[in-house]
């Protein structure tokens, strides 16, 4: 569309830039047309609530397809039922439970358990193939005999003192997985090993000497479930 403009003896005419799909008018044309509408305000809150509505939407899913996999029965890791397929599998021998464990159950406690018997003035912790106590053995040692001794009866023994620092690492293990939700091996998870573990280390701690003593102290406090 042109404006013509009459500047003394010059007739200067201005052509407008046309938008996308505007009609172009001729010099007899007769414009009618007013500056391009702008959106209403009803439109413009359409699309900021179509948009939220989207995200809104991608938000929801993401997080439940999350729970939905955390809520999953996590698959049961094995490591088969010889040491080759075990190394094969990426299992390695955990000696705080003396099991053959996969790569991703949590080893929490095994160094502390391996370190103990140092704070104590021992070398390390004994075990031995024979009820006699006449064949000591090492932990390389012990991880084989799951395969050339197969069966229920006892492997290896060792002392009291090993069996009690085995259940406080042990319940600690299982408490810290649990917590943070990991998987815990089924060495520690059952609960009548806990029971056991518990109960081994009461009847312990109640032949400790001075245990009769006024010694304990707490506090009293508003508690919550």
């Amino acid at each position: 569309m042109r404006f013509p403009v009459n500047l003394g003896f010059h007739r200067i005419i201005y052509h407008r830039l046309l938008l996308p799909g505007e009609k172009s008018y001729g010099d007899g044309d007769e414009f009618t047309g007013g500056p391009p509408k702008r959106p209403s305000w009803y439109t413009v809150i359409l699309h900021i609530a179509i948009v939220a509505l989207a995200v809104l939407f991608i938000t929801v899913s993401t997080l439940y397809l999350q729970l939905l996999r955390e809520g999953a029965p996590r698959p049961l890791l094995t490591c088969g039922k010889s040491v080759e397929e075990a190394r094969r599998t990426g299992c390695s021998f955990d000696v705080l439970t003396k099991t053959w464990l996969p790569a991703a159950c949590p080893r929490h406690y095994e160094q502390e358990f391996l370190q103990f018997p140092s704070t104590r003035n021992m070398t390390d912790w004994k075990y031995w193939s024979d009820a006699a106590a006449t064949k000591e053995i090492t932990d390389e040692e012990m991880a084989l005999i799951a395969q050339f001794r197969p069966g229920p009866k006892p492997l290896w023994v060792s002392t009291m003192r090993m069996h009690l620092a085995h259940c406080a690492f042990g319940l600690m293990r299982r408490s810290v997985s649990m917590d943070a939700g990991e998987r815990v091996d089924l060495a520690m998870a059952p609960l009548s090993h806990a029971k056991h573990c518990i109960e081994m280390l009461f009847d312990a701690a109640m032949l400790a000497p001075g245990i009769d003593e006024p010694l304990a102290q707490g506090g009293v406090i508003f508690g919550a479930c």
